[in-house]
């Protein structure tokens, strides 16, 4: 029976992430809502060729609450500023669904009374997409997978 250990019996916290049923996915389940297509592609592309991350996308936050109503999501990461319904509304109604699930705001230049208050309303973190897109990649990248782990940690501890 395949158990996801490795046969050595050391495991590699970076290797492993909690599914919404408690057993142990190699996979980090990210939905991505963003209204910008260009940028919803390159996060897609740039975070799966980590190999361990697998990213569902939509442009919009009614489909992206569709989606988490269907799917098995270990983080979500939105945009703040989109049409129709912006990311402050779009994580209220993702708290109502799943107040446990480790939402990443990752929006342009946002004041800090907006960022204050995504904090008040149950932001995991925060990135701000300008500056060196290596660098920001990268973080992204380092947020999700501790923000995966913290809930992970906190799954196992309920």
């Amino acid at each position: 029976m395949e158990t996801g250990v490795p046969s050595d019996g050391q495991m590699n916290p970076d290797d492993l992430v909690s599914d919404v049923d408690n057993r142990w996915s190699p996979l980090i389940r990210v939905l991505y809502v963003d209204d910008e297509l260009d940028f919803l592609e390159i996060v897609k592309v740039i975070l799966e060729s980590k190999g361990d991350f697998m990213i569902d996308i939509t442009p919009s936050g009614n489909d992206g609450l569709e989606l988490l109503k269907t799917g098995r999501y270990d983080a979500v990461l939105s945009d703040y500023r989109m049409t129709r319904m912006d990311g402050m509304e779009f994580l209220g109604k993702v708290r109502v669904l799943d107040p446990r699930i480790p939402f990443i705001l990752f929006s342009g230049r946002m004041q800090e009374e907006v960022i204050s208050d995504a904090i008040g309303r149950g932001i995991t973190t925060y990135i701000q997409k300008e500056g060196d897109p290596a660098v920001k990649f990268d973080e992204l990248e380092k947020k999700i997978r501790e923000a995966v782990w913290q809930r992970r940690g906190d799954v196992n501890r309920s």
